[in-house]
C-alpha cells in the first residue's frame, strides 16, 4: 500500500511580528588608550541606560581576568563576535599599536566603527591601515589598505571634541543619542531585511529569501528571529544540516524562542532523526503547551516509529485544542489506518475533508483505505480528486495507480506510476510497483529493469515495500522467466537482509524442487513452516518433495496438514490422489480427485487419474467415460498413460489385468 506519507511538516511561517522580539543585544567592543582609561569608565556609566534597555552589551579589556590570554580574549574572541566597535579617539590611541590593530580588525570583519573624539587632534587625515588576506600558492599574503578616519562615523555631534563641550555632560548626551541612533538603524534595517525575506518565502522565492535573511543577519548578528527564518528557507531547499545550524542559533540567542525549537524538531524529522525530533518538540510544547501543529507533527514522528498510540493521543490534543484542525483529523485517520482500524480512519477522513474540501491529501488517504478494503471504484474516484486538486504530487499519481492494479487494469496502472515517477525521479516505491504490474502482466524484463531501478535508489523506503522485498520480487521476475539460478540469488538477498522472510523461503523452495534439488527444497519448505506454522501451501509442496523421493506416508501426512489449514485446496487434494493412487490404494485416490473435480481445479487432470485409478480396480465403464471426459477437456491421455505406465502391454503384465479392448485402443498410439 501507499508510504507513510504523514501530512506535511510545515515550519512555523515566518512571521513579521516576530522582530519586534527581544533579542540578544548588539555587542560593542571599546577601544582606547591607557592614558583614557577615566573616559573609557565615563563613558560605560552614560551607556548604563541603553544596557538595561537591552539594546547593547559592552566589553572592555578590564573584562580580562587574571590569567587569561589577553591577546586572544581581544583578538580572537571578544573582537571577531562584537558588533559595534567604540574608538575613543585621542593623541594617544592614534600613536597606539593596539588601537591601531583593533579598528583595523573591526573594518576586516565588517564591525561598525563609531569614533568618539575626546579631545583635539589631527584624526580627519588619520589613515588605518587593516590587512586583507589572500592565499598565493599556498602563501599568505598580507595586502594592505588605507582608510581615513575622517571617514568613518564621530561622535560627539560633528565630531565636535568632549573637552570643548560647556557643559560637558551635552558632549555625553550627544554620544549617547548618536550612538541609540545607529543601533536603531541597525535593528530597524536588520528588521526590514527580515521582512523582506518573509516576503520572498510567501512568493516562494527562496533562494532570495535567503539573502535578505543573511542581510539581516549582517546588520544584527543577535538577531533570533531572523536565523529562525533562514532555518525556515534553508529547511524548504531540503538543506535540513544548515537549517538545525540556524535554528541551534536562534535558540543560543534566544533560549525560550519556541518556535525555533519546533522548526528543528521539524528538520531532524525531515532527516529521519526521530530522537531529536522529538526532544525538539518536547521543548517547544513546554515553552508553548497550547500550539497545536507540535502535537500534530510530534505525532507524525511518532507515527513514522510505528508509535500509533503515542501518535493518537497527540492528534487528540491537537484537535481538543483546535476542532477544525483538518491535518490532525487526516494524520489521526492514517495512525488508525495502520492499527487496522478502518472505519476509525474512514470517520476522520471524512471530517478532514468536510471541514476543508479541497483537502487533495485527506482525499488521498480516504482512497487508500478504500482500496485496502476492495472498494477500487471509491478508491478511484477519491485518488482522481486529489490528483485534479493537486496534479503536482507524485504520492496522488501512485496512490491512484496502485487501485488500478488491483483492479488489473494494467496499462491505467502503469500510466500512474509513469506520472509518479517523472514528477519524482527518485521514487522507489512507484519503480517497485510498476515493475510488480509488469511482471503480473508478463513483462518480465521490464519488471526487472524496474526492480534494478528500485534497489539501486537504496533501502532507505518506507514501509510500503523493503529493500528485501524489491530483490524478493526481482527473484520472482527470473524464476517465471526459468532463470533459477539468479532467481536464488536474489532469493538469498532478500533473506539476508530480512531473515524471517517466509515468501523468500517458500519461493526459493520451488525454485530447488524445479532444478531437481529435493534436499534444499524441503529445508526451506521445513523454515516456511517454522516461521508460519498456518501457511497451507509450504506442507503441500514438501508433500510432493516427498512423493517423488517416494516417502509416500510423510507426503500425506503434509498433504493432511495441508487440508486441514486450507478445506478446499484443491492442489493438496490432487497431490494426496497421485499419492495414494501411488500406493496402490485407489479408492483413496479416486475420493481425492472426486474432491478436485467438485473443487473444480483442474479438472481435466482429475478426469484423466481417476479414469486410471479405475482401470486398476477394474471399473471399466467408469474407466472409459474418465478418460472421454479427460480427452475431451484436452488431456493427452496416451501420452499420459505411457508417461505413468508406459504401454498397454506393460500396464496388463504389470498389475495383472486384461483392458477391454475398446479402452485399449483409447490408450494406444495410432500406426
Amino acid at each position: 500500500m501507499r508510504p507513510k506519507s504523514w501530512e506535511s511538516l510545515n515550519p512555523a511561517k515566518p512571521d513579521s511580528d516576530r522582530g519586534k522580539r527581544m533579542n540578544k543585544p548588539l555587542k560593542a567592543f571599546i577601544t582606547y588608550a591607557r592614558k583614557n582609561r577615566k573616559v573609557k569608565d565615563t563613558l560605560i556609566e552614560h551607556l548604563i541606560g541603553m544596557q538595561r534597555e537591552g539594546l547593547i552589551s559592552i566589553w572592555h579589556d578590564n573584562e580580562i581576568t587574571a590569567g587569561d590570554r589577553w591577546r586572544e580574549e581581544i583578538f580572537t574572541t571578544n573582537l571577531p563576535d562584537s558588533n559595534l566597535l567604540l574608538y575613543l579617539v585621542s593623541a594617544s590611541s592614534l600613536n597606539s599599536e593596539n588601537c591601531n590593530r583593533e579598528l583595523g580588525i573591526a573594518l576586516e570583519e565588517n564591525i561598525r566603527p563609531i569614533l568618539i573624539i575626546l579631545e583635539a587632534c589631527d584624526w580627519r587625515n588619520y589613515k588605518v591601515s587593516n590587512v586583507q588576506t589572500v592565499f598565493t600558492e599556498g602563501f599568505r599574503l598580507g595586502e594592505w589598505e588605507s582608510q581615513k578616519l575622517g571617514d568613518i562615523q564621530a561622535l560627539p555631534d560633528e565630531g565636535k571634541p568632549l573637552n570643548e563641550w560647556n557643559p560637558r555632560s551635552k558632549g555625553w548626551q550627544s554620544v549617547v543619542d548618536g550612538l541609540r541612533k545607529a543601533v536603531q538603524t541597525m535593528l530597524s534595517q536588520a528588521e526590514l531585511a527580515l521582512q523582506q525575506g518573509n516576503f520572498l518565502m510567501t512568493l516562494r522565492q527562496i533562494d532570495r529569501a535567503t539573502e535578505f535573511y543573511a542581510r539581516a543577519i549582517e546588520l544584527n548578528p543577535n538577531y533570533a528571529d531572523a536565523y529562525n527564518n533562514s532555518g525556515i528557507a534553508y529547511g524548504e531547499k531540503g538543506d535540513y544540516n544548515r537549517a538545525i545550524k540556524d535554528f541551534g542559533t536562534a535558540i543560543e540567542l534566544k533560549p525560550d524562542h519556541a518556535d525555533a525549537y519546533y522548526n528543528c524538531g521539524l528538520a531532524y524529522a525531515k532527516k529521519g532523526d526521530y530522537k531529536y525530533a522529538v526532544e525538539n518538540f518536547n521543548t517547544a510544547i513546554k515553552l508553548n503547551p497550547d500550539y497545536t501543529g507540535t502535537y500534530n507533527n510530534r505525532g507524525n514522528v511518532y507515527g513514522e516509529e510505528g508509535k500509533y498510540d503515542l501518535a493518537l493521543k497527540d492528534y487528540d490534543r491537537a484537535i481538543q485544542l483546535n476542532p477544525n484542525y483538518a491535518e490532525a483529523y487526516n494524520n489521526r485517520g492514517i495512525a488508525y489506518r495502520y492499527k487496522g482500524e478502518y472505519d476509525l480512519a474512514l470517520k476522520d477522513y471524512d471530517r478532514a475533508i468536510q471541514l476543508n474540501p479541497n483537502y487533495a491529501e485527506a482525499y488521498s488517504s480516504r482512497g487508500v483505505i478504500y482500496t485496502t478494503k476492495g472498494d477500487y471504484d471509491r478508491a478511484l474516484s477519491d485518488h482522481s480528486k486529489a490528483v485534479k486538486l493537486s496534479p503536482d504530487n507524485a504520492v496522488h499519481y501512485f496512490n491512484r495507480g496502485l487501485a488500478y492494479r488491483y483492479k488489473a487494469e494494467y496499462n491505467r496502472a502503469i500510466d500512474d506510476f509513469n506520472e509518479a515517477i517523472k514528477l519524482k525521479s527518485d521514487f522507489a516505491e512507484a519503480y517497485y510497483y510498476r515493475g510488480i504490474v509488469y511482471r503480473e502482466d508478463g513483462k518480465y524484463n521490464l519488471a526487472i529493469k524496474d526492480y534494478n531501478r528500485a534497489i539501486q535508489l537504496g533501502p532507505n523506503y518506507t514501509e510500503a515495500y523493503s529493500y528485501a522485498e524489491a530483490y524478493f520480487n526481482r527473484g520472482l521476475a527470473y524464476r517465471y522467466k526459468a532463470e533459477y539460478n539468479r532467481a536464488i540469488d536474489d532469493f538469498n538477498e532478500a533473506i539476508k537482509l530480512k531473515s524471517d522472510f517466509v515468501d523468500a523461503y517458500f519461493n526459493r523452495g520451488l525454485v530447488y524442487a524445479i532444478k531437481g534439488e529435493p534436499d534444499h527444497a524441503a529445508a526451506d519448505f521445513d523454515e516456511t513452516i517454522k516461521l508460519k506454522p498456518d501457511y497451507a501451501n509450504p506442507y503441500n509442496c514438501r508433500g510432493i518433495v516427498y512423493l517423488e523421493k517416494g516417502a509416500f506416508d510423510r507426503a500425506i501426512d503434509d498433504f493432511n496438514e495441508a487440508i486441514k489449514l486450507k478445506s478446499d485446496y484443491a492442489a493438496a487434494y490432487i497431490s494426496r490422489g497421485l499419492t495414494y493412487h501411488k500406493k496402490g490404494e485407489y479408492a483413496r485416490a479416486i475420493e481425492d480427485y472426486n474432491e478436485v473435480i467438485k473443487l473444480k481445479w483442474n479438472p481435466a487432470l482429475a478426469y484423466s487419474n481417476r479414469g486410471e485409478a479405475w482401470l486398476h480396480l477394474g471399473e471399466w465403464g467408469k474407466a472409459k467415460s474418465d478418460l472421454t471426459t479427460a480427452r475431451d477437456m484436452g488431456i493427452n491421455i496416451i501420452a499420459a498413460f505411457r508417461n505413468d505406465y508406459g504401454s498397454v502391454p506393460d500396464f496388463e503384465q504389470r498389475n495383472g489385468l486384461k483392458l477391454p479392448e475398446d479402452i485399449a485402443a483409447m490408450l494406444t498410439p495410432q500406426q
